[in-house]
């Protein structure tokens, strides 16, 4: 699609090019299209989005199948108009680096809430390239979220085998939309984005997605912008997962925002997910929830988080592996929660390594219960937990309530003692197949069930 950008001084818009006629040779042509408005003489008529669609099917009209490049110079660019990548395999647009080629989102972008940038040709693969340029967006300079447009920076959902590098949009509603269709086997790396919605939404994607260098906070915002951003009563997700194989995420770095990463067996495309996330930081955030009946390893990611009534990592399905991670939290939720899966499949967590702590004299550190018959199983080895001593603390460390099948604890230690303060360090509900031993407390008491079938030894 090609769009014309109309402008008197007073008035001006977009409109899509609805047909014309071409001659052969070098004889003239017309060009058809309806103006929404009237515009006075002395109007101009001009590409609206700065020739980038014409580029782009200039390379579809020259190398068929393609590939080819689309080259935008060092400048800031004014868009009226979506940009569609066109039936061209490995398509690429290219900038010259995100603090040099800018494209700036005009506010009276000629589409409704929902209106996509970048969209990719329905199942053309490999998917398009691109590289090298910022987005900014306009939206309300408000507090209110309602009053936002929902723009989407880019959409490849159906281009399995996309590039996307050196990419930042800011004041987006959605940063990458690849909900509802196959997008596997393609790379985001060093994407930035202070989307208000979801950062990237992946729900269907049958292939590898590598996500290197993600990064999202409110660049770019107003103070009201920022504060909505923030928000605690807004539910706003760095990575938004339904189904996913094999999607891997290194050193992300996601500033205050409701919920880092959510996954969603239940989406547009029912499934389950599995991979892998690797180093990076979560400051000020929600970790993780988990709803489904995934498969996730966690190394060395580092979560912190202020009060906010959410635990920073909270469990209800799936099997997840944390592995040297480093938990700091001041809120009076437990740290990391483990419930029954909600469609009744085991729920399997381990926490191997690491260090976790909070200063609040409520929340757990450790907090699981499950439903009667669940046959889930925690698995907590080698950890660290850290309370601030003098305190009386109103929940133990580590709680392991209803039904768990296995709840398995070794060789975690007490940083601190509880010094003029008090409370517990392990408790257990009801006897179960749990094997709890040679754990340090220092001080704080334990709380065991007659044991059965249980082990609980050397424990102090």
């Amino acid at each position: 699609s090609i769009y014309f950008y109309i402008s008197d001084g007073s008035s001006s818009e977009a409109d899509i090019v609805s047909g014309g006629t071409c001659a052969t040779g070098v004889s003239g042509g017309t060009i058809q299209f309806t103006p929404r408005n009237s515009h006075s003489l002395g109007y101009t008529i001009q590409s609206a989005d700065q020739g980038i669609n014409e580029c782009l099917n200039d390379i579809s009209a020259s190398q068929g199948n393609g590939p080819g490049t689309c080259f935008i110079p060092h400048s800031q660019f004014t868009i009226h108009a979506p940009i569609l990548f066109p039936n061209v395999a490995a398509i690429k647009l290219q900038g010259e680096g995100i603090s040099r080629t800018i494209l700036n989102f005009d506010s009276a972008f000629p589409c409704a809430s929902g209106c996509t940038l970048f969209t990719g040709y329905a199942n053309a693969q490999p998917g398009p390239s691109i590289e090298g340029i910022t987005v900014n967006f306009t939206q309300p300079d408000s507090t209110n979220l309602a009053t936002y447009t929902q723009y989407t920076c880019v959409d490849f959902h159906t281009n399995p085998g996309f590039v996307i590098r050196h990419l930042a949009c800011t004041r987006d509603w959605d940063g990458i939309n690849l909900s509802n269709g196959n997008a596997g086997a393609s790379i985001i790396e060093d994407f930035e984005t202070s989307s208000f919605d979801k950062g990237i939404w992946i729900d269907g994607a049958e292939g590898t997605i590598y996500i290197p260098d993600f990064q999202e906070s409110c660049m770019a915002c107003t103070a009201n912008q920022s504060a909505a951003f923030a928000s605690t009563a807004n539910t706003i997700y760095g990575f938004y997962i339904g189904r996913g194989d094999d999607i891997e995420i290194s050193h992300p770095i996601i500033t205050l925002i409701r919920c880092a990463l959510f996954f969603n067996g239940t989406g547009v495309n029912p499934g389950d997910s599995f991979g892998t996330w690797t180093g990076g930081d979560c400051d000020g955030t929600q970790g993780l929830v988990m709803y489904a009946s995934s498969g996730w390893q966690f190394s060395g990611v580092f979560f912190s988080q202020g009060p906010s009534a959410q635990s920073v990592i909270s469990v209800y399905g799936g099997e997840a592996t944390f592995s040297s991670i480093r938990i700091q939290t001041t809120d009076s939720q437990p740290v990391v929660a483990v419930y029954s899966n909600v469609s009744s499949a085991p729920t399997v967590v381990n926490l191997v390594g690491g260090y976790i702590t909070n200063t609040n004299g409520t929340g757990n550190l450790i907090y699981s219960s499950y439903a009667s018959g669940d046959p889930s199983v925690l698995l907590v080895d080698g950890v660290t937990l850290d309370r601030t001593t003098n305190t009386t603390y109103t929940n133990p460390a580590i709680s392991c309530e209803g039904s768990i099948a296995v709840c398995s604890i070794h060789n975690v230690n007490m940083d601190v003692g509880p010094g003029t303060g008090s409370g517990g360090f392990i408790s257990v509900a009801n006897d179960g197949y749990d094997n709890i031993t040679g754990n340090t407390g220092r001080g704080y008491t334990n709380s065991f069930p007659a044991a059965t079938h249980a082990i609980y030894a050397n424990n102090n």
